[in-house]
Parts: structure tokens; C-alpha cells; sequence
């Protein structure tokens, strides 16, 4: 051996997979399931060895963001189809409840249970 440590992996890598624990978690997570990377606001890549090294190209948000996404994504197939799409209408797109009621043709004090059960089930599915 050279004398030198073994390369550790960073920190936000040996931390695991993103874990949604509770209704928050959740929900920030479905309001971001919307969001794009902005190019004018931020890289994704750290670029030319100016940030980070060669061996993480990835800034350590992006990466955390795609575990979260995934296991946004794993969790949602187990909600029945209209669940999934009242919250991707509520969050995602930001639709107001009459307007989601009105698609869904359901009414609006059934847009609030069906959304408060989908979200229970969401976080139930991590216990």
C-alpha cells in the first residue's frame, strides 16, 4: 500500500436511498415531482474540476432528487389510478380543488378525503 486512505464514498452517497418518512416528506416530494432542471439556475454536472471531482460529476442534490423521485414513483403505483392522478393534479400541477372535483367528477369535500387518504396510504407504504 501507497500510505495513502482508500477513497471513501461521499457522504450523500453512504447515507442510503432517500427515505419519504411522513405526510411532509410526501408532499414536498409531489410538489417537486414538477420541477426541471434549469439551466440558467444551476448545473447539474460540476464541470472542468471546478467543483467537486471527476469521480462524483453529479451535484449531490441532483442525485438525491432522482432516489426521492424513485421512490415517489414506487409508492404511487400502489395508489389506484384516480388517487395518482388527484395528486398529481393538486400538486403537480397546482390545480384548485373545484377544478380537480370538476375532472374527477367527484365533490369537493371528496377531493379532501380521497387526497388525505392517498397521502395515509403514501406514508404508510414506508412502515
Amino acid at each position: 500500500m501507497d500510505g495513502r486512505s482508500s477513497p471513501e464514498a461521499p457522504t450523500h452517497l453512504r447515507e442510503g436511498p432517500t427515505h419519504l418518512r411522513g405526510r411532509a416528506d410526501i408532499v414536498r416530494a409531489l410538489i417537486r415531482l414538477g420541477d426541471t432542471v434549469d439551466p440558467r439556475s444551476g448545473s447539474i454536472l460540476f464541470l472542468g474540476g471546478t467543483r467537486g471531482s471527476a469521480r462524483e460529476p453529479f451535484h449531490p442534490a441532483f442525485l438525491n432528487l432522482i432516489e426521492e423521485r424513485a421512490e415517489l414513483v414506487r409508492r404511487l403505483s400502489a395508489l389506484a389510478p384516480r388517487e395518482r392522478l388527484l395528486l398529481f393534479l393538486w400538486y403537480v400541477e397546482g390545480w384548485p380543488v373545484e377544478r380537480i372535483a370538476g375532472r374527477l367528477q367527484i365533490s369537493r369535500v371528496h377531493c379532501y378525503r380521497l387526497r388525505n387518504r392517498a397521502l395515509r396510504d403514501l406514508v404508510a407504504d414506508e412502515e
